[in-house]
């Protein structure tokens, strides 16, 4: 499908958010818990004549810096997992003043530009009664997935009221335009119902909430008690022309279920397009979580844990 430049709205929409600027190396290995931070980090960088992905995943309670990712200007990268504890925080300037911090799983560029995507994933935080900032010290886990290309990327976010367009619906030149999630910010109360989602859309034919048609991001994420807003973000990429792209939803309702989502001969990458369910488990095993294969052409599984559900799609 094709994608011409869409128009992006303003108010609960934005194109970037400035993000803590420090770098750091890329971690490639498992390490413990040190200073009250957990850091699960693991990453393949795959190239192939036809395709080829770039893949991590991070896990921490209070670390805002986060792990760099593929190069902006040749990869556009993706939320393909959250878990942990997303019902734990507030929004800057609201209940715990300026000391507070949202819980967040995102993949987003830095501010001033690094020229790369950052994986960034921690808890929330508020202030103590000495006006320092106190971690909740809740885990967070985001998985990101780096597709290689960066053509006619569009970004959005939802923060509350109806959903928000994010991109039109087709791509110019025969090329193929899909949308995934970049970006959870939870918040207190949040994600403590089963009935929580945050999504990106295909929006095919107008009705009382799209007026318009194109790719939407969307989500029934409440406010908090002192005013916070949860936000959800979304970013758009062209594919090049001939990408076979699957889409499915996964859910479950008990224990934990692991299954394959893409198989078969050539490179192939995923990333998520929704999620549902209750994210309120200080455990970066409760979620739903893509595990990429380590070889160039294996196979990409899901795993998703009781109540959970998740959209998904795969390029190849």
């Amino acid at each position: 499908m094709p994608l011409e430049a869409g128009n992006i709205k303003t108010g609960h929409n934005s194109v970037r958010t400035p993000t803590n600027s420090q770098l750091r190396r890329r971690i490639r290995v498992a390490m413990p818990l040190l200073a009250g931070v957990l850091i699960v980090c693991s990453t393949v960088s795959i190239s192939h004549a036809l395709s080829g992905y770039l893949a991590s995943g991070h896990a921490t309670t209070t670390d805002v810096v986060g792990v760099p990712m593929g190069s902006t200007s040749t990869f556009t990268c993706f939320l393909s997992g959250v878990s942990g504890n997303l019902n734990v925080g507030t929004q800057p300037g609201f209940g715990c003043g300026t000391k507070g911090l949202e819980s967040i799983a995102e993949v987003t560029e830095k501010h001033p530009s690094t020229g790369q995507y950052w994986l960034i994933a921690h808890g929330g935080a508020c202030i103590s009664n000495v006006n320092l900032q106190v971690w909740d010290n809740n885990p967070v886990q985001g998985m990101g997935t780096c597709f290689p290309t960066a053509d006619n990327v569009k970004e959005g976010y939802w923060q509350h009221g109806p959903p928000v367009k994010v991109a039109a619906l087709n791509a110019p030149n025969n090329k193929v335009r899909r949308c995934f999630l970049s970006g959870i910010w939870g918040i207190s109360g949040a994600w403590n119902s089963s009935s929580r989602f945050a999504k990106v859309r295909k929006v095919t034919a107008t009705d009382s909430t799209h007026s318009s048609t194109g790719w939407y991001v969307e989500a029934n994420l409440p406010m908090s008690a002192d005013g916070s807003h949860p936000r959800v973000e979304a970013r758009c990429v062209d594919f090049p022309q001939g990408t076979d792209i699957t889409v499915d939803t996964t859910s479950l309702q008990s224990t934990t279920k692991t299954h394959t989502i893409a198989s078969g001969g050539g490179v192939k990458a995923c990333a998520l397009m929704g999620i549902k369910g209750a994210f309120n488990v200080n455990s970066t095993s409760d979620g739903v979580v893509m595990n990429f294969p380590a070889s160039a052409t294996g196979n990409w599984t899901l795993t998703v844990t009781g109540g959970k559900t998740a959209t998904w799609a795969c390029a190849k």
